[in-house]
């Protein structure tokens, strides 16, 4: 077991911050490394992130961010969305119509197979004024990325594929 994993939650820490992540009996351990990673990624651009917060709308986001409060939605677009591991291509285009304003993120593990192609065919149908980046983290990316206390040292050009838009 990982020092940082706790009872149901683990913990991440970034830069002199840290983030709880939930841990469901039934979650894989990669979609919760991803989903720090890409809290800690975007925290320079988007220092009001959340992982797993409930914000009100059809479908929970991995990661979240507003201007400044969560309570924004559904008066305020959130600024940035980022979805990792498996997600389903209806989610996606349902969320790129919604929200054409909003910076999106998708991670993956491994190479980009079809993703990269996927995404592109989404987003040229939609009418986007924010980027869609696709990211792929190599299988190692634990080891590469994590010192044993917990804290990441990853930069966004170590894995962003593309970005879209």
């Amino acid at each position: 077991m990982h020092p940082l994993h706790l009872e149901g939650k683990w913990r991440i820490q970034a830069g002199g911050r840290s983030v709880v992540l939930p841990k469901r009996a039934n979650e894989k351990a990669s979609h919760v490394w991803l989903k720090g990673f890409l809290w800690y990624l975007y925290l320079p651009n988007y220092p009001h992130a959340l992982v797993e917060k409930e914000i009100g709308h059809r479908y929970k986001p991995d990661v979240v961010a507003f201007a400044e409060d969560w309570h924004e939605y559904p008066t305020h677009s959130p600024r940035f969305w980022a979805e990792a591991g498996q997600v389903a291509q209806q989610k996606l285009e349902t969320l790129f119509r919604q929200f054409p304003d909003t910076h999106f993120a998708v991670a993956k593990w491994g190479n980009a197979g079809p993703w990269a192609d996927l995404l592109r065919g989404i987003t040229r149908l939609e009418k986007r004024r924010a980027p869609v980046d696709l990211l792929f983290f190599p299988e190692d990316s634990l080891e590469r990325f994590v010192s044993t206390s917990g804290e990441i040292t990853l930069t966004l050009d170590q894995v962003l594929v593309q970005r879209l838009g």
